[in-house]
């Protein structure tokens, strides 16, 4: 069994014994920085709603409800490391004091716009809170953000759920594709960052040795 099917097996056992409450922890965790597939969440929430074991809107809204406490709590987290706990620790995440000053520049000026466009994106909603919490961005337009990305993602992925109920197995992989296509997206933007960041250090350090020469 891989790691990912466990994970939804987990998810399915801890819906079904706790309800309610199971889908606020388990959505919580996923806006928590760890990649727990939400989606898995309210899908199953939506089988389980179509067999009148939970109500549609009730396990829709729950799972909402746990993105949001889990959003706040990785804004919390990240606003009690700050940028003088990412200066101090920022070079394990290989990140050098300019770039972490650019970064803030970068995340105030865009930032809390990512916030919400990152909740439709795999993995990236799992991690995207706690760069808000790091630069102190406004914590009430954040949950405002958060409830808006987030509602209309549980609404969807439950409704899959709902009207597909076990046949939602046979689509997955379709999921799985647009998923693996948005990760390779993303890889590759990261890759690209990662290119022009060595080129400007090769540009960096060949400059003072023109200059000596010179």
């Amino acid at each position: 069994m891989g790691i990912l099917e466990a994970i939804k097996l987990w998810c399915e056992h801890v819906i079904s014994t706790l309800g309610y409450p199971g889908i606020i922890f388990l959505t919580a965790l996923s806006c928590c920085n760890i990649p727990i597939p939400s989606e898995v969440v309210s899908i199953f929430s939506g089988i389980l709603a179509q067999e009148n074991q939970l109500n549609f809107h009730a396990a829709a809204l729950t799972a909402t409800l746990g993105c949001l406490v889990g959003s706040a709590a990785s804004y919390k987290l990240g606003s009690a490391l700050g940028p003088q706990g990412l200066q101090k620790y920022g070079r394990y995440l290989l990140m050098r004091p300019a770039e972490i000053a650019h970064a803030e520049v970068w995340f105030n000026k865009y930032g809390l716009n990512l916030t919400l466009w990152g909740r439709f994106v795999p993995f990236v909603r799992s991690v995207v809170s706690f760069p808000a919490g790091i630069y102190r961005a406004d914590f009430k337009r954040f949950m405002v953000y958060a409830f808006l990305g987030s509602l209309p993602w549980c609404y969807a992925w439950t409704a899959v759920g709902f009207f597909l109920g076990s046949r939602w197995k046979e689509v997955e992989k379709y999921g799985k594709i647009v998923d693996g296509l948005v990760l390779l997206v993303l890889v590759a933007l990261i890759a690209r960052w990662l290119l022009k960041r060595r080129a400007r250090n090769h540009v960096h350090e060949a400059t003072p040795q023109e200059s000596a020469t010179n």
